[in-house]
C-alpha cells in the first residue's frame, strides 16, 4: 500500500513538472515571436501580453467586444457604448476596482470619490442604461458585453442564428450610444 501511494505521489510530481515544462516552452515560443505575427497565427480573439518575467509573453483571451471591433463587426461608437456599459457593470455589479476608476474631485472625505461612492454611481449608471434599452436587446448586451460571451455562444444560448444575433447586438449598442449621447449617430 505504501509503495503504491509513493508511486502515485511521484507520478503526480512528474506530471506537474511536465506541465510546467510545457508552459515554459509555450511562453518561450510566444516570446520569440512578434506579437502581431503570433496573433495572426493564433487568431484575433487571443492576444500576446507581457508577463512579469522579462522577455516572456503569455496568451490572453480578448473580450468579444474587442474582437468584434477588430473584425469590423462594430463601429467605434458601438464599441464605446459597450465599453462604457462593461466598465459600469464590472465596477457596479461585480465590484471590480481599478485605480483609474477612483477619480479625484468628487464627494467623499478629502475631496476624493471613495470606492463605495463610485460603485453606487456605477450601478446607477448601469441600471439607467439597461432601462433605456428594450429587454429583447438588453439580453444580448448582458450576454456579450457584460458576461463576455461570444456571439456564437450567445446565439446558441438564446436559440438564434449568428447573423440575427449580431444585428440585435449592434442595434442594442446603437440604442445604448444614443442613451450615452455618443457622437456619430
Amino acid at each position: 500500500m505504501g509503495v503504491q501511494v509513493n508511486q502515485a505521489v511521484l507520478d503526480g510530481r512528474k506530471a506537474a513538472k511536465a506541465l510546467q515544462r510545457g508552459r515554459e516552452r509555450h511562453l518561450r515560443a510566444v516570446g520569440k515571436m512578434d506579437p502581431a505575427d503570433w496573433q495572426r497565427q493564433n487568431g484575433a480573439d487571443i492576444e500576446a501580453v507581457e508577463t512579469i518575467q522579462a522577455g516572456l509573453k503569455a496568451s490572453r483571451r480578448r473580450r468579444p467586444l474587442d474582437v468584434l471591433l477588430a473584425r469590423k463587426g462594430l463601429t467605434g461608437r458601438q464599441w464605446a457604448a459597450g465599453d462604457r456599459l462593461s466598465t459600469d457593470y464590472c465596477l457596479g455589479v461585480e465590484g471590480g476596482r481599478e485605480s483609474e476608476e477612483i477619480v479625484p474631485g468628487g464627494g467623499g472625505a478629502g475631496g476624493v470619490v471613495g470606492y463605495a461612492d463610485e460603485r453606487i454611481d456605477a450601478i446607477t449608471r448601469f441600471r439607467q442604461a439597461m432601462k433605456a434599452v428594450d429587454w429583447r436587446l438588453a439580453i444580448w448586451l448582458l450576454a456579450v458585453v457584460c458576461e463576455d460571451r461570444t456571439i456564437a455562444d450567445a446565439a446558441t444560448r438564446f436559440q438564434e442564428n449568428q447573423t440575427a444575433a449580431m444585428a440585435l447586438l449592434a442595434h442594442g449598442l446603437d440604442v445604448l450610444g444614443d442613451h450615452y449621447d455618443l457622437p456619430g449617430a
